[in-house]
């Protein structure tokens, strides 16, 4: 059990259940959208398909650095909530943006940035190629309730086409090996 958990967290394919991680990084100022997004997340999760993460599930006592790099190391998707709170955070810009970028190149991780308030996103050279959600690029927090709810709706079920895609092409890979 303990080596196949620490090939997991290497290889970041799985949580050690088998289903795919889905890492929320977000800003603490932001966490009422961080909720809002788990709400639609987790029917995901009660489904079976995967794993939805958070820093609010590391335990008291725990040495919570160790607990987000091992996250993010066994995650399939890092979900961004992105606003000026999220791009000025010294924490997630120099521990947990590096980490995403460097498994995405690697094709260990798809990265699901979502722009949830005003900001200056496409002064940022790391995003600014990526490709935001919502479609339209406008904030979430510029819409009606009912809006943001369609708007979130959409991106799990985006997540969900992903990560079903990702599953059915697992086992062909397997047999290539």
């Amino acid at each position: 059990m303990a080596k196949k958990l620490s090939e997991n967290r290497r290889s970041g394919s799985s949580s050690v259940s088998g289903k795919s991680t889905i890492f929320i990084s977000y800003s603490h100022r932001d966490e009422k959208w961080k909720d809002r997004l788990l709400g639609h997340l987790r029917i995901l999760e009660l489904e079976g398909g995967c794993d939805v993460w958070d820093d609010r599930r590391i335990g008291g006592g725990a040495e919570w650095r160790g607990e987000i790099e091992a996250a993010i190391d066994r995650s399939t998707i890092a979900v961004l909530l992105i606003s000026s709170d999220f791009l000025t955070s010294n924490f997630i810009g120099k521990n947990e943006v590096p980490d995403f970028l460097q498994r995405r190149d690697k094709r260990a991780l798809h990265i699901y940035p979502i722009i949830i308030k005003p900001c200056p996103y496409e002064h940022v050279p790391w995003l600014k190629a990526m490709q935001i959600r919502p479609a339209d690029a406008k904030p979430l927090s510029s819409k009606s309730t009912h809006l943001v709810d369609k708007e979130l709706v959409s991106i799990v079920r985006e997540i969900a086409q992903f990560l079903a895609e990702k599953k059915v092409a697992a086992p062909s890979e397997k047999v290539r090996k």
